[in-house]
């Protein structure tokens, strides 16, 4: 089945609440664009204050619970066919090399006094395209409101989004 076209992060649907628009790679794709903006915008906010931030992606890790309200059938493929495929290729990781990407960019040398800074396979990444600083303000701005901090004005988040019903194949 083919995945529907990725759209731009909408902060103005930043939930995908919006009629017919949720869809579980939409809503992930656009968390990880999220937490790369608000790294960015934090960042710069706590410049000269000797806190520093990064975020990082930890590489594809098929065998978490990531894709735990998938079919039967997709999580059998990604844990087991894909993760038995790929990783020989080293284009999977599995938990444990996941968590020793984290705990060295927490706790390593290398990254002493860096920020605001995305990392993937230890290398530092580009920007997204899409990650315009206006945009890194607003992701910023509203994450600050769903959360409650003090000095912005508080937004609840709206509930989920029913779960995604398998497709029918079409009987053609």
């Amino acid at each position: 089945r083919r995945q529907p076209a990725m759209e731009a992060l909408d902060v103005e649907n930043f939930f995908l609440e919006k009629e017919n628009t949720y869809n579980s790679h939409q809503a992930y794709k656009n968390s990880k664009l999220a937490n790369v903006m608000f790294t960015y915008e934090l960042a710069k906010q706590l410049e000269n204050t000797g806190v520093t931030i990064n975020c990082l992606c930890p590489g594809f890790i098929p065998t978490t619970e990531l894709f735990r309200n998938t079919s039967n059938a997709q999580r059998f493929y990604r844990k087991f066919i894909l993760h038995g495929l790929l990783r020989f290729t080293k284009a999977t990781r599995s938990v444990e090399q996941g968590a020793k990407a984290v705990v060295e960019m927490a706790t390593g040398e290398k990254l002493k006094g860096v920020s605001g800074k995305y990392y993937k396979d230890n290398q530092e990444m580009k920007a997204p395209e899409e990650s315009a600083e206006e945009l890194q303000k607003k992701v910023y701005e509203l994450s600050a409101r769903y959360s409650h901090l003090d000095g912005f004005e508080p937004l609840d988040a709206p509930p989920p989004p029913p779960p995604e019903e398998p497709k029918e194949k079409s009987k053609e």
